[in-house]
């Protein structure tokens, strides 16, 4: 019976035509833009403990799904000073992590630092020419 229930599950999604195709700008995107199909970012070392960064809610803009998350979930603007001076240098040491140019305010534009979600979206990973205007 079992076996009769997968084969039926299977051939009705065979027949279920598919949902529209979601647009590249729909997808989410948090302050941090990493293109490529590594799903691991890499994490900066924040000296401040009480701002640890989350880094599922950085990289899609949602909070994660732990819901005892010992790390921050703020936005790099509500960050302290001495915070965000590490995140610039640890997003401008990284050549394939950008801030988002629609979500990170506090920083003037600077070559390399910023990029827009659409542009990381349709990337398929390996390097692209970055963003000067914020």
């Amino acid at each position: 019976r079992q076996r009769d229930a997968a084969r039926e599950a299977a051939r009705l999604a065979r027949q279920t035509p598919p949902g529209p195709p979601t647009s590249l700008s729909d997808l989410p995107a948090g302050d941090l833009l990493f293109p490529g199909t590594n799903m691991l970012c890499p994490k900066p070392t924040i000296t401040d403990p009480a701002e640890q960064p989350c880094m599922a809610g950085l990289r899609f803009g949602k909070a994660c799904r732990n819901q005892g998350c010992p790390y921050s979930h703020k936005s790099i603007n509500e960050l302290s000073a001495p915070s965000q001076a590490e995140w610039k240098a640890h997003v401008l040491s990284h050549p394939q992590l950008f801030f988002n140019s629609k979500s990170v305010t506090c920083f003037p534009a600077e070559p390399g630092l910023y990029a827009e979600p659409a542009q990381v979206h349709a990337s398929k990973g390996g390097k692209r020419k970055r963003s000067r205007i914020k």
